[in-house]
């Protein structure tokens, strides 16, 4: 069943929403080779650099690539909508490294060439907005993830789940010093993001609720973030 498409919102806005679920390959070097996800050191992993793998099938991504250089030189924001967190989460503090395999980061050759493309075409204002991590992350889409000091391409926010039960945010600073293309992450509190675009400015709230479980739980605002149009840095506000 086809889901991916896009969106217009007149000159203001551009949304592609991306299926990272039906075309994508099978999960490189799963635990004990069988299926679903797991955790994964790349080093041991012949098949994760495979640039024949792929996160949202040969059909989508000539789809998507297509679309961006239709968009190419285009005004106004560029929103990608798509199911999962897109830049690198290593797992592993210092030497090593620890990353999952059912995000992005399995598709690390697929990535980059989404990355590549938003640079050949100079796709304006890249947005994308992802979920499933039951976390918020927030941070910049990176020219070259394995250079810190590469240029930003575009911004990313990942919403957390609302229902779900809470984590916690006790390694919450180890993972963005060993992550520092995110600027924001947290794993306790539970809510949805609210997004509101202008031609000068995008400014995204993080909303949370106190208690899951109740019906008149109390919500308030997390954190709050802006980005300049023509400009893709994070700005706390």
């Amino acid at each position: 069943m086809r889901i991916y498409g896009q969106v217009r919102f007149g000159q203001l806005a551009t949304l592609r929403l991306l299926d990272a679920r039906q075309y994508r390959s099978p999960h490189a070097c799963t635990r004990d080779g069988k299926l679903g996800s797991s955790r994964v050191d790349p080093a041991t992993c012949a098949a994760w650099m495979d640039p024949a793998r792929t996160m949202l099938g040969a059909e989508q991504e000539r789809w998507l690539t297509e679309s961006l250089a239709r968009g190419a030189g285009e005004a106004g924001w560029n929103l990608l909508g798509q199911t999962t967190l897109f830049g690198p989460r290593d797992f592993k503090p210092g030497a090593g490294t620890s990353l999952w395999n059912d995000g992005w980061d399995g598709y690390t050759p697929a990535r980059q060439r989404l990355v590549d493309a938003l640079r050949k075409h100079r796709v304006a204002n890249p947005v994308l907005l992802g979920g499933d991590v039951h976390e918020n992350w927030v941070g910049h889409v990176l020219a070259d993830y394995a250079d810190p000091a590469s240029a930003s391409v575009g911004v990313e926010f990942c919403g957390t789940s609302i229902t779900a039960r809470s984590g916690s945010n006790a390694k919450a600073a180890e993972f963005l010093a060993e992550n520092p293309h995110f600027v924001f992450a947290d794993a306790q509190r539970k809510g949805y993001g609210i997004a509101e675009f202008t031609p000068q400015r995008l400014t995204v709230s993080l909303r949370v609720v106190d208690d899951v479980a109740a019906r008149d739980t109390t919500i308030e605002t997390l954190a709050r973030f802006a980005v300049q149009a023509g400009r893709p840095a994070i700005e706390t506000v």
